[in-house]
């Protein structure tokens, strides 16, 4: 494995444990068995590390969707089987004290995070527009813009926190109230 793939991978999985914020690049270097010095070499600082390591964990997630979006399945289907490789895929940052530090620290990975969210919302809604479209009777973009504001409301880590709910539970809980848009039984 390519030593800055070992970093952002070391990165992800300590961050998993104890979150990004508390996170040291010499933990990181002594994960991944590295330097600091080589470590800086490929990053010029922590928060580039934890750059790339979101943009690894979306480009992960991006491809699992898109071959998903792409196999032919039932729109409820792909819906929990994206939850599901959220929550437990190889290349997953989603704990609760990541997305809290992330909220919370790093507002600009937040957003890109948001935006891509956004962005596979939009990409569903148009598959189930083709797989139900005489059935999909809402404005897909009214329809999106509730996905997108109960993810933010719900599915946020203060929120979660709060409230004492984890993310799988909350984010299925956010499905449920969606999914008869989806369903080829909504009418």
């Amino acid at each position: 494995m390519e030593i800055r793939q070992r970093i952002i991978d070391s990165c992800r999985e300590l961050a998993l444990k104890k979150g990004f914020r508390r996170l040291t690049v010499e933990e990181i270097a002594t994960s991944a068995r590295v330097t600091k010095r080589t470590v800086y070499r490929r990053f010029r600082s922590k928060d580039e590390i934890f750059a790339a390591c979101v943009d690894d964990f979306l480009a992960a997630v991006g491809r699992q969707a898109d071959a998903l979006l792409n196999s032919g399945q039932d729109i409820p289907v792909i819906v929990e089987e994206i939850l599901s490789y959220l929550v437990a895929g190889e290349k997953t940052i989603i704990s609760q004290r990541t997305l809290e530090d992330l909220h919370r620290y790093y507002p600009h990975l937040w957003q890109k995070i948001h935006q891509f969210r956004m962005e596979r919302i939009r990409l569903m809604i148009e598959l189930a527009q083709r797989q139900y479209s005489h059935e999909i009777s809402i404005n897909p973009l009214i329809l999106g813009t509730m996905i997108s504001a109960s993810i933010q409301s719900i599915l946020n880590p203060e929120f979660l926190i709060q409230h004492n709910l984890n993310f799988k539970d909350a984010a299925n809980q956010v499905i449920a109230v969606f999914l008869p848009f989806f369903s080829s039984k909504h009418s």
